[in-house]
């Protein structure tokens, strides 16, 4: 069910997003790096596609190597901080080590990619050095639709996309990983994915975003509203 509710999630982030003009096209990869977090729901959606695709030795090269990092805060918990006036600020990533699985300048799981990936965009052509340029409006729907899905998934592992990834390629039976990494080290350097505290919206972004979240809310899974669904109703 919960890659079903993503699934949705997806969809109507992309009817909404049209909305927008955006610079980016077939072939725009300078955002494509390895400093992508996603939960253990986008991982195995991921996965999944991954062996539907028959491509388990190719994502078992990609894995060979796994980036020197740890996230320092979920966006739920980044979300509490500053709900409860805490001071807080968003770590710095590294974002020169170009992903594994762009080829070509094209994504080779573009249609399982997760939300991280989904949601970047900019209305100006982005370079080398130069920061994307969102609405605000944009950028408060992408932090409110992450907060959701980490909610979705929570108490699960969090973190980097390539760590994500190994954890649960190496507990897939009949996938050999050609490098074998300390799984305790790789848990370690993820967090636990969080429960909503609440959304971090504001007024000149509620009139657009508000509409999106309720129609989120609003749409049946299983003859369920993922409104109730989220909050075990």
């Amino acid at each position: 069910m919960k890659q079903q509710i993503l699934q949705k999630i997806f969809d109507h982030f992309d009817d909404w997003s049209q909305q927008f003009s955006v610079a980016c096209g077939k072939g725009c990869a300078v955002c494509c790096t390895q400093n992508v977090t996603m939960t253990t729901v986008e991982g195995a959606l991921l996965f999944n596609f991954i062996k539907e695709n028959k491509k388990e030795s190719w994502l078992s090269e990609k894995l060979e190597l796994l980036p020197d990092t740890k996230v320092q805060q979920t966006t739920n918990e980044f979300a509490k901080a500053c709900l409860s006036g805490e001071e807080t600020e968003i770590a710095e990533g590294t974002f020169d080590a170009v992903c594994p699985f762009l080829e070509n300048k094209l994504c080779a799981v573009y249609p399982a990619r997760p939300f991280a990936c989904r949601c970047f965009a900019s209305t100006i052509t982005c370079s080398q050095g130069q920061s994307a340029l969102l609405p605000t409006s944009h950028l408060s729907a992408a932090t409110t639709l992450s907060q959701i899905i980490e909610h979705l998934d929570q108490f699960n592992p969090w973190g980097n996309m390539l760590h994500i990834l190994y954890l649960l390629a190496d507990e897939s039976e009949g996938l050999h990983l050609r490098s074998k990494h300390d799984r305790s080290a790789i848990r370690d350097s993820c967090l636990t994915a969080q429960p909503l505290p609440g959304f971090l919206i504001g007024e000149e972004e509620a009139e657009i975003v508000v509409p999106l979240i309720e129609t989120i809310f609003q749409t049946l899974v299983k003859g369920r509203t993922i409104e109730d669904i989220l909050n075990n109703r």
